[in-house]
């Protein structure tokens, strides 16, 4: 990395965390929720979603288009607030901090964040699995795309799957809604694994007044990819993931 490209990571990162209250709290703290019944829902805000909520044209890295819908409706979960924890991508930080800063402080954004990569540090550690053993535990539900059909193969089972769109998956956010409506009224305390790109934040926000009293809905993004042998992220092309992946699934405990 040039020393000019970070020092520009460095201001833009300096600017938001004047702007903002970010803070880290480590995977057992949502562990323990899940173990002790404590229900919330986590909302994951990258890069994407930012882009998307300032207005930009182009599309994610997972090729999902920044609708001008989709950033009307990623800023409608920001400024209209609910109870959910709101989760800041450090990445969004060096990339666009000036621009979030300013959005944030124009808006009068004032509520916390919660760190976006905690699954996934864990995941990158060799610490996932007190979260894997965990959902093992629990009715979870996937919604994601065709692929991650294979999850309950080794990694834990879930009791339903809503298939969505591999991309654009926005473009059908209230089929999805209706979906998980249903599905959410065939029991209480269920899991939400959601991998949905900038669609999940809309679905946890529209759907939070609904069922988050009675379900997690937890924005796990691309965590479960390289479980399914789908290397979605620069990082799953990177590190002995076989060594990882063991270790996250708990079988050097077995």
């Amino acid at each position: 990395m040039s020393l000019r490209r970070s020092l520009r990571k460095g201001v833009n990162r300096f600017y938001l965390l004047r702007a903002l209250s970010w803070f880290r709290t480590g995977l057992e703290h949502y562990v323990a929720s899940l173990q002790e019944g404590r229900l919330f829902s986590f909302s994951r805000f990258g890069d994407g979603e930012w882009s998307a909520i300032l207005g930009r044209s182009g599309a994610n890295c997972d090729g999902h288009v920044y609708f001008p819908e989709l950033g009307e409706r990623l800023r409608k979960a920001i400024l209209d607030p609910m109870q959910y924890y709101y989760a800041f991508q450090p990445k969004a930080m060096d990339l666009d901090g000036r621009a979030i800063a300013r959005f944030i402080r124009h808006q009068g954004v004032q509520f916390s964040w919660h760190d976006a990569d905690v699954f996934h540090d864990a995941n990158l550690a060799g610490d996932l699995f007190p979260l894997v053993e965990q959902l093992r535990k629990m009715d979870v539900v996937v919604v994601g795309a065709e692929h991650l059909r294979h999850l309950n193969e080794d990694v834990f089972p879930y009791v339903e799957y809503i298939e969505i769109p591999p991309e654009n998956c926005f473009l059908e956010v209230d089929t999805i809604k209706e979906q998980m409506l249903e599905v959410a009224r065939e029991r209480s305390h269920m899991v939400f694994a959601l991998s949905a790109s900038m669609a999940a934040n809309v679905l946890i926000h529209d759907l939070y007044p609904l069922i988050g009293r009675e379900h997690w809905m937890i924005d796990f993004g691309s965590l479960w990819d390289i479980y399914v042998g789908v290397k979605s992220r620069g990082v799953y092309r990177k590190h002995d993931w076989f060594s990882l992946i063991r270790r996250n699934l708990g079988e050097n405990q077995r």
